[in-house]
């Protein structure tokens, strides 16, 4: 009689959490907050996909506005963390505001262009460099991701106002990691905390059959180094709980 009341009980548990976590499923996607369209270059293939698998899994690769050589925003100052409530080798989930094909992109491409050119206008430039230059210039232009983290916050809301005048920034859940960067003592440069954006709360989609029998004939192809266009695009919408429904899916 226990084991058989244990049983009904662990059943009914069970039961429990799969109705909570459908009807979270649910209610993100009946209640649409925004919708984007973004492509290969936001969203990369796996190195390997299995064809028997039932679906395929696709990365956001996001990127966001940073100085030469330092891995942390140029908005997240040190005044930022503090207003973030953020402290010394910690990481919190907050909101993030995703600018797609935007004035952060616009700005590496147009300094990577003026690389170029001036490597063409440098006589003392190597054939080594200009096709560097180009490559890099290229890559920007054609395949690299155009999606970058603008901005933080703890609430929605706040990021909501900030830029509900910008149709190409939406808003998802990402986690951010702060570390203590240790500075020359020689050259009298104190230590100071600095962060990054360490992923997406949801890094990836998946793309159900029959979506994704377009993808599957595709190849992996790296995204730090193709110079070459994007080959799909999908719709994604963004539901109340701030989490991707994927919609259509297009070869391009």
């Amino acid at each position: 009689m226990r084991k058989h009341s244990l049983l009904i009980g662990v059943a009914i548990l069970i039961l429990g959490v799969n109705t909570f976590v459908l009807g979270k499923v649910w209610y993100n996607q009946n209640n649409p907050l925004y919708s984007v369209v973004l492509t290969e270059r936001e969203l990369t293939l796996p190195y390997f996909t299995n064809q028997e698998n039932s679906g395929v899994s696709l990365s956001f690769y996001v990127q966001f506005p940073q100085e030469k050589n330092r891995y942390t925003p140029t908005w997240l100052t040190v005044e930022k963390i503090a207003a973030l409530e953020l402290s010394d080798n910690s990481s919190k989930e907050l909101y993030l505001a995703l600018e797609l094909d935007g004035d952060a992109h616009q700005l590496k491409l147009k300094q990577a262009e003026l690389k170029y050119q001036t490597t063409l206008d440098d006589l003392t430039s190597t054939d080594f460099e200009r096709k560097d230059s180009l490559r890099i210039r290229d890559h920007l232009k054609y395949s690299a991701s155009r999606l970058y983290a603008i901005d933080a916050a703890t609430s929605f809301s706040e990021l909501a106002d900030k830029y509900a005048k910008q149709s190409n920034v939406f808003i998802a859940k990402g986690i951010v990691r702060i570390h203590q960067t240790y500075s020359n003592k020689s050259e009298d440069e104190s230590d100071t905390i600095a962060g990054n954006i360490d992923r997406l709360s949801v890094d990836s989609v998946f793309i159900p059959n029959p979506k994704n029998q377009k993808l599957k004939s595709l190849d992996y192809r790296n995204k730090y180094r193709s110079e070459e266009k994007p080959r799909y695009q999908v719709e994604l919408t963004y539901g109340a709980n701030i989490e991707p429904v994927v919609g259509k899916v297009s070869l391009l």
